[in-house]
């Protein structure tokens, strides 16, 4: 049995202001580039070739935002190229307009700078601004925190669905976001991370996607930076500088669908949920409830479950464990189209339990037994579980201050008995994207 419903809520007078501000098609997807440019992007790259010949890591990069920008020069989408150092310039119109700030852009600023720069379409600005792509120098310190900050606001002013490509090379070293501006007080380290956080938060707020880059052989101090992505449904690559082109035209070819989205997982009363952090649970475990941000075509959401232990089983009123032949599911979908319409999705799903583990392996869709194992790996690195670490056959090398840089191995080359595992774990939700 199964049943899906949608519910549109929006208030009444919202309804005639729909059309205003609003992105109507994902070719109309702002986009802003934010990138380092002090002293280390001129650091030199041996190309791959016949003969010896270097490029800086900023040529590398900058050749690939003007491929993404020649690829994209016929559709309607606004771009914006934001670049830092000790300050932070934007230059996007069709004038090549510039605006530099030593100080924290406000909210009113930067809502100015985004009707100055995003005004026209990439069509109309496509060459103004591969010049001054081409024609930036690298030099300075990295005020990453003012780079996010002003790249996250302007996104937000100028519509719902913006993304916003952060990359970087370096850790932040002066200016907000940075342990320097916090450095005469205790808990610097924790002021750094609630500015990311509430930058993330504010990011979400107005429907912002925040993908992070950072090259290879770098330390950027990800653990701080991470949570842009994280709470917008962003991506984080650590990428070779010749691959700039590549990793780009692979993650901007996905286009947000909805934004704000929160997802609940309600379970039968006697089981629970399994390696989900304890602030996503709630009655008794049965309950799951996560931020994605923005999601696209692509976006996927696993969970693993048990049984109760039976301790607790005991405690729940007429239930009987040899009778428990269906299971009740229940998924819960909130998010705002990119109309600002906001809806509610409901999903309810009812399985058949079995006990021949052979049936459920031949019945397992590996597809999403392969997404929610790469998943958990994630989560193990970031919960820094070691001793679990062979078990997801991953391999880390950590830095005295950055996190681990991680190698996930194919399934395929995995050892049979953890997919099996995986199978009978999580044969009961398996259908639940169908």
């Amino acid at each position: 049995m199964s049943e899906n419903v949608i519910y549109e809520h929006k208030k009444a007078e919202e309804v005639k202001d729909l059309t205003q501000g609003i992105i109507r098609d994902s070719s109309e997807t702002p986009l802003i580039f934010c990138i380092d440019i002090s002293s280390s992007m001129q650091c030199s790259e041996l190309l791959n070739g016949k003969w010896f010949t270097y490029l800086t890591r900023y040529d590398c990069i900058a050749k690939g935002i003007c491929d993404q920008i020649e690829a994209c020069k016929e559709t309607k989408s606004k771009v914006c190229y934001c670049a830092w150092r000790y300050h932070c310039e934007t230059s996007c119109n069709r004038f090549r307009r510039e605006s530099q700030c030593r100080r924290v852009f406000v909210h009113k600023r930067c809502s100015a700078c985004s009707k100055i720069h995003m005004s026209h379409p990439i069509s109309h600005t496509h060459k103004s601004i591969i010049d001054l792509v081409k024609n930036k120098e690298p030099n300075g310190s990295t005020t990453l925190g003012l780079g996010a900050l002003t790249a996250i606001t302007m996104a937000g002013a100028v519509g719902k669905g913006a993304t916003v490509v952060i990359r970087t090379d370096g850790e932040a070293n002066t200016g907000v976001g940075s342990q320097d501006s916090y450095k005469d007080v205790s808990d610097c380290e924790q002021r750094v991370l609630n500015f990311y956080k509430d930058l993330a938060d504010n990011a979400n707020k107005h429907g912002v996607t925040v993908n992070l880059m950072s090259l290879k052989e770098c330390y950027c101090n990800l653990d701080n930076l991470i949570v842009l992505s994280e709470e917008t449904g962003g991506q984080v690559n650590i990428i070779d500088p010749q691959d700039a082109s590549n990793v780009f035209e692979t993650m901007l070819q996905v286009k947000p669908i909805a934004i704000n989205v929160t997802v609940k997982v309600r379970l039968h009363q006697a089981l629970e949920f399994k390696n989900e952090l304890g602030k996503n649970l709630s009655a008794d475990r049965t309950l799951m409830k996560k931020k994605l941000g923005s999601v696209n075509s692509q976006t996927e959401v696993t969970f693993g479950y048990k049984l109760k232990d039976p301790d607790k089983l005991a405690l729940i009123e007429g239930f009987n464990i040899e009778e428990f032949s269906k299971i009740p599911f229940q998924t819960q979908i909130e998010y705002c189209r990119l109309d600002d319409t906001k809806c509610l999705k409901v999903i309810s799903r009812v399985f058949e339990t079995s006990s021949d583990a052979e049936e459920i392996k031949q019945d397992a869709n590996l597809g999403i037994v392969a997404v929610s194992t790469a998943q958990q790996a994630s989560n193990l690195v970031k919960r820094e579980v070691s001793e679990r670490l062979k078990y997801f056959h991953i391999t880390t090398r950590s830095s005295s201050k950055g996190c681990p840089r991680v190698k996930t191995t194919p399934l395929s080359t995995r050892p049979l008995s953890l997919v099996c595992v995986k199978c009978i774990e999580m044969q009961l939700c398996i259908e639940a994207n169908n």
